[in-house]
């Protein structure tokens, strides 16, 4: 149960099952309540050209899931996910004059469809690993596609760990935005990071490394909105310490 004093209250029951189906294999199973609060501007704040609606409420959905989790293949360890979501009282915008808008509640929506990843077990210190999800969003009053929300999404990778030499990462990320043409939109390419650490010193709770992060390694350019361009190719490093 949630109070809050902007948007009213709120139930968020959830109910899952898992049932071992095999020594390796686990069925899953999954249904909750959410919610999504508006922003406070939204429904305090009045700008040039939008108006607040101290009435708007919060988006609420029906959330549904099942699938399978295994690694009886022995080297892979592999789980599928399907999700449906059912979403109602819709946070859209809505022009109530000229250049002038406000936020209310409304229409359905749907979105459904499919998640997957694997991993495969550690050879010579150094794994595999990919995810891909599919999802269907539409409008569940007109029956269209919804834009702007992602169709599907990749991530692959491969993990090195070796305790005495270094451990490190590299990782792959893109989205397929389904973007409207007005938002000017670029996500042709797979944005990658690599994570590096280095211990050098380790003795009971005591221990001390050094990493490296390099974030868009490549310069690619994968972003929603012509207006918030994704960063560029950018470092961070240092020392952690732990004690």
């Amino acid at each position: 149960y949630d109070h809050t004093s902007t948007n009213g209250d709120f139930w968020s029951p959830s109910l899952g099952i898992t049932y071992t189906l095999l020594e390796k294999t686990i069925l899953r199973a999954y249904a909750a309540r959410g919610f999504n609060t508006p922003p406070l501007f939204d429904t305090f704040g009045d700008g040039f050209f939008s108006l607040a609606n101290p009435d708007l409420r919060q988006e609420e959905v029906w959330s549904y899931s099942a699938g399978v989790e295994t690694s009886a293949a022995g080297f892979i360890w592999f789980k599928a996910t399907g999700f449906l979501h059912y979403i109602r009282d819709v946070i859209s915008s809505e022009e109530i004059s000229p250049g002038v808008f406000t936020f209310i509640n409304s229409g359905r929506q749907r979105r459904q469809g499919v998640e997957a990843e694997l991993r495969t077990v550690p050879l010579f210190h150094t794994s595999l690993m990919a995810g891909f999800a599919f999802i269907d969003a539409k409008d569940r009053d007109t029956g269209l596609r919804i834009p702007n929300v992602p169709r599907h999404t990749w991530d692959v990778g491969i993990d090195y760990s070796d305790s005495d030499i270094l451990r490190g990462s590299l990782r792959g990320h893109y989205v397929w935005w389904n973007a409207e043409g007005s938002l000017n939109a670029r996500y042709k390419a797979m944005i990658w990071d690599l994570n590096l650490s280095k211990r050098f010193f380790e003795n009971g709770d005591t221990a001390l490394e050094a990493f490296f992060t390099a974030h868009n390694l490549f310069n690619g350019s994968q972003y929603l909105d012509g207006l918030f361009p994704n960063p560029r190719r950018w470092f961070e490093g240092g020392v952690r310490w732990r004690f």
